[in-house]
């Protein structure tokens, strides 16, 4: 057994002597020492060690892996059954490996803001526009993090700016999700259409989670303001449901309609009534007014459409006991109060000096604030 791990030891030191493994182990040897004198931070560590590397790996060549066997154990190579062939086999598949082990780094380069060891990989022969296991490219990675210099290095590479991933997102999304609007802005000179699947969910969940910076760069970038969920509602929609008035303003400021419908039949100028926030309401009855005058022809028939809700009105209060309770009447909702509580009145046999309530017993002044299909109470004022 000594033997044989005498045999061993020095016919592997014979194999590594003079290598380029035995000159890359004595300059790191030589590294590791210089960085433990001048107590160099972690990340400088990992640019030093990483580089050191990659200048090794990239030159280990079959042709070299093979120049490193002593020429007596290559003429002995038949005897002892260690085919060249083999060998050159296994280099290959090392070669395949390394191979891949480069594209993670240009990656990785790409996301750490490393333009030094980013160039060198691609001058290396790594291609620039290899993705990873989601789909990304380099590209995509320094949109994210906002490296304006690593970008402006890509696309002077000729990578493709427009590339997708798995999930949909373009390198100019990423940039603006991400809030750099100085690296979209460069995507968007050099040639970058922002696309969005699904832009209407996109667009509807931005609104909902009440990112108006977020809506702002979107908007400001193409993106149909008027596009539409599964349930073909606009972002406008969800701004007037939930009151939020300056993303409401940013949508009309870019073209949204009031008057789109969604798959009950609502428009926004519906939610808003639902809503109730008066400058909400201020908002969206200019941009009403404004919408009918830019289009005078179909003015009457959105105008007569807007008023197409009906309303169920029972002759008792909404607190009143179950046994005090009677059928009330389906009417259409007309242009004012006053008609609706006189056409109600005439075909519930209640006397003059009505008022109408919500469920919550609130009254109600304008059928404005008045829901399609909505519960309403007709009641006397002495009641």
């Amino acid at each position: 057994m000594i033997l044989g791990a005498y045999l061993i030891g020095n016919m592997t030191a014979l194999i590594v002597k003079g290598s380029k493994t035995e000159r890359y182990r004595d300059k790191m040897t030589d590294l590791i020492k210089y960085m433990n004198r001048n107590r160099l931070g972690r990340d400088v560590r990992n640019q030093i060690k990483g580089h050191l590397r990659l200048q090794y790996e990239s030159s280990y060549t079959e042709a070299a892996v093979l120049q490193d066997i002593p020429i007596s154990i290559r003429a002995k190579g038949k005897e002892s059954n260690l085919r060249i062939k083999h060998l050159e086999s296994d280099v290959t598949f090392h070669i395949g490996k390394q191979e891949a082990e480069l594209a993670l780094r240009v990656n990785s380069a790409a996301y750490n803001g490393d333009l030094y060891q980013l160039k060198s990989l691609i001058r290396g022969g790594v291609d620039p526009n290899k993705k990873d296991y989601d789909g990304r490219s380099p590209l995509h990675l320094a949109a994210s993090k906002g490296y304006e210099d690593i970008t402006l290095f890509l696309i002077r590479e000729e990578v493709d700016i427009n590339t997708s991933d798995n999930f949909g997102n373009t390198p100019l999304l990423e940039a603006i999700k991400s809030g750099h609007d100085e690296v979209a802005s460069l995507l968007v000179k050099q040639g970058a259409v922002l696309k969005i699947d699904d832009a209407g969910g996109f667009l509807c969940t931005v609104v909902a989670r009440g990112d108006s910076d977020l809506l702002r760069r979107v908007l400001s970038n193409g993106i149909d303001p008027n596009s539409k969920d599964y349930d073909h509602r606009t972002p406008l929609h969800v701004a007037a449901s939930q009151g939020f008035y300056l993303m409401a303003k940013l949508l009309l400021d870019a073209g949204a309609s009031v008057f789109s419908k969604d798959r009950w039949g609502n428009t926004p100028l519906d939610e808003w009534r639902m809503c109730g926030n008066k400058n909400m309401i201020k908002l969206l009855e200019e941009a009403k007014s404004t919408q009918l005058f830019q289009f005078p022809d179909c003015s009457q028939e959105i105008t007569d459409k807007m008023h197409l809700r009906k309303c169920t009105v029972f002759p008792f209060h909404p607190w009143d006991p179950k046994e005090n309770r009677r059928n009330g009447i389906v009417l259409w909702v007309p242009h004012t109060i006053g008609e609706l509580l006189k056409t109600a009145a005439e075909q519930l046999n209640i006397s003059a000096g009505s008022c109408i309530l919500s469920e919550d017993a609130g009254k109600i002044l304008d059928v404005d604030m008045i829901s399609d299909g909505q519960k309403l109470y007709l009641i006397s004022e002495t009641h």
